[in-house]
């Protein structure tokens, strides 16, 4: 079984979460993560449940006002990213005046921008194209690197192939691997395990997905792929990211 680094899991939101997180990584060969944490409460009280593990990497959240606070965690935790939910936030990609100084951070700290983009909900639908957002932010800051969480959904394809013309910025495909029972979502996974193999993250989305149902899904998709394509798209990416 080749191991997983799960590019989007949850589980500092309670101990509870962690625990359970960790009682199912054995079984399904999860060699890390990648925890972005969701501005429900705050950091503090999120960091609370992280305990200091090379393989397992919070991502704090920015909320358009708490650069100062990342700034403060970062010297502790030296985390490897941060992470803009813009519906949760309530924060438009189109405004670059709201991330000039956390774009300049992420730039002198080496660290990864993740952006959620899945906005298919009533909550602050965005008025703007958010692909066209994100072009602007690497236009204006061509050093930012960027990990697109969720692939754009149902646009999946169209935000891989923005992906390819970047080495510093990555396709995760978190909730839309395992959200759809669709021949039509799953061509355009298929796409980008095919041909975007190296700029491919796969995450759990824990909790809302358990570690069995997102191992079955991925291990089912990539059936016939070829092993060297998988381990980019099981870890090596990941890896290269997170190392």
């Amino acid at each position: 079984m080749i191991k997983i680094f799960d590019s989007n899991s949850h589980f500092l939101q309670s101990q509870s979460l962690k625990s359970k997180y960790f009682s199912q990584i054995k079984k399904n060969n999860i060699s890390g993560s990648a925890v972005t944490l969701l501005p429900d409460q705050s950091l503090d009280e999120l960091f609370k449940n992280y305990s200091n593990s090379p393989n397992f990497h919070p991502i704090p959240y920015f909320n358009g006002h708490n650069l100062n606070n990342l700034k403060e965690l970062h010297e502790i935790y030296n985390f490897k990213g941060i992470k803009i939910h813009p519906r949760f936030s309530n924060l438009k990609l189109s405004d670059l005046n709201i991330y000039t100084d956390l774009f300049n951070f992420a730039i002198e700290n080496n660290q990864f921008i993740f952006i959620c983009t899945y906005y298919h909900t009533k909550t602050n639908y965005p008025t703007e194209d958010p692909i066209f957002s994100i072009s602007k932010m690497k236009n204006s800051f061509p050093n930012l690197k960027l990990i697109l969480l969720h692939g754009g959904d149902v646009r999946l394809a169209e935000f891989a192939q923005f992906t390819r013309h970047f080495d510093d910025v990555y396709i995760d495909l978190s909730y839309t691997l395992t959200k759809y029972n669709s021949d039509y979502i799953d061509s355009q996974i298929l796409f980008c395990f095919n041909e975007l193999d190296e700029k491919c993250l796969i995450g759990s989305d824990f909790p809302y997905v358990s570690l069995d149902l997102f191992r079955k899904r991925v291990d089912l998709l990539t059936k016939n792929i070829s092993n060297d394509k998988k381990c980019n798209i099981y870890y090596k990416n990941a890896e290269k990211i997170f190392s």
